[in-house]
């Protein structure tokens, strides 16, 4: 058997440029036999070992080459023979496995599909990027996008680890898909919010205008979510749902602003909890429901807790680092 539609399939998983059609081919091929998931298991292994390489090493190629032609130009003299220690087979399959990977890599880089760029938001930093059909994407910190120097073809489409804001050019003929682990997010024209962070159990999209198409990578169930509306995808229980939207503060990590509207103090402390990345333990579950009503600009954790903890009479400790527990209190 032909492996190279396989290998193309593998590579293009690997570096996040799988459809869901391509997926449940590579899928269908690993199932059908022990032999299949081991060449693919191997493969995701020297994938996965090479990211510890130096980023920054380029090849010569030039030199490499000249060094080849003459290693060829000597073909037509007498071969030295020596005898070769025997291979562990194990050295054999991991040698194979990487060759595999180069000759993929090799197969795309001089193939018509246009470069990859990464744009990468560390821990306390956010990025702005404008995608080459004039989308904008925000990228909030500890994410990753990926996407193509262009857009050929009949449709667009990058890869998210993370969250962000997505202002995607209005293009009927070319539609929008936002790849990620678990969940292909597919839209027109419109402006959302995708959280996908790959520690996370759940996929969330919040849409702000147009519609959008939340679908899980291994089944064909799909959700539209319209202006204002949330869908959610549980990794675990495989879970597909959505629901109004009953916060304003999905995008206080953008415009740095939570408000809070006769809020239920659940969810007040759901998003402090989002937004500063902390853990608070309400424990008076009577205060669940009460409302609350505020505005903060360039919020500080602090002093929203001590408002808090006046307005409701409730007894603030600090137990660790990043967790907080609320007892006691009253429901005005």
């Amino acid at each position: 058997m032909n492996k190279q539609p396989i290998i193309n399939l593998i590579h293009k998983k690997l570096t996040g440029f799988l459809s869901n059609a391509e997926q449940k081919t590579l899928d269908d091929w690993q199932q059908s036999s022990d032999a299949n998931k081991q060449y693919a298991s191997e493969l995701d292994t020297i994938w996965k070992a090479s990211k510890s390489y130096k980023s920054s090493y380029q090849p010569n190629t030039d030199k490499n080459l000249a060094q080849l032609q003459a290693r060829i130009s000597k073909e037509s003299q007498p071969a030295k023979v020596v005898s070769m220690k025997r291979r562990s087979p194990w050295l054999l399959r991991i040698a194979a496995a990487v060759l595999v990977l180069l000759v993929a890599g090799l197969y795309y880089m001089n193939s018509s599909s246009p470069s990859t760029i990464e744009v990468v938001a560390h821990i306390g930093e956010s990025k702005n990027v404008t995608l080459p059909d004039g989308s904008s994407i925000i990228l909030n910190e500890g994410s990753r996008l990926r996407y193509p120097e262009k857009f050929d073809g009949n449709q667009r489409k990058v890869m998210l680890n993370g969250e962000a804001f997505f202002d995607i050019s209005h293009n009927p003929e070319k539609p929008f898909h936002i790849n990620t682990e678990h969940t292909t997010v597919t839209v027109l024209g419109t402006s959302f919010n995708v959280r996908a962070y790959n520690d996370e159990s759940q996929t969330e999209v919040l849409v702000k205008t147009g519609k959008v198409r939340l679908s899980p990578s291994k089944t064909d169930d799909n959700i539209v979510l319209t202006k204002n509306h949330k869908g959610f995808y549980n990794h675990r229980s495989q879970i597909l749902r959505k629901e109004e939207n009953r916060t304003h503060n999905d995008l206080a990590w953008m415009n740095h602003q939570l408000a809070f509207q006769k809020t239920p103090l659940k969810f007040v402390i759901q998003d402090l909890e989002r937004y500063f990345n902390v853990e608070i333990d309400l424990q008076n579950t009577q205060l669940n429901n009460c409302p609350y009503t505020s505005l903060y600009n360039q919020p500080n954790l602090d002093k929203i807790l001590s408002v808090l903890s006046s307005a409701f009479q409730i007894d603030l400790t600090k137990v660790g680092e990043k967790q907080y527990t609320l007892k006691g209190g009253i429901c005005n």
